[in-house]
């Protein structure tokens, strides 16, 4: 299932981070983050990152230490200046 997010915008009209939270059944294992295969960082015991979305369809993918992977299509949409 694809999700869909409205952004608001920050002073400088841009979209901010988005804290996204990642579930993993092992202790201890680290996780590597990706937005369109670009990698953005990795987490170890508390897995949680600012992602900051494109204005566009999006995929974000996580993989863990093993080669476990999950990914999900995200649409980011910035709410426009005059609204």
């Amino acid at each position: 299932m694809d999700a869909k997010l409205f952004l608001p915008r920050d002073f400088n009209g841009k979209a901010p981070p988005v804290v996204c939270k990642a579930g993993h059944t092992g202790t201890g294992r680290k996780v590597f983050r990706y937005l369109d295969d670009v990698y953005l960082g990795e987490t170890v015991e508390e897995h949680k990152m600012g992602v900051i979305f494109n204005e566009e369809w999006n995929t974000l993918k996580i993989i863990d230490e093993y080669g476990a992977e999950d990914s999900q299509r995200v649409l980011a949409t910035l709410k426009s200046g005059n609204q």
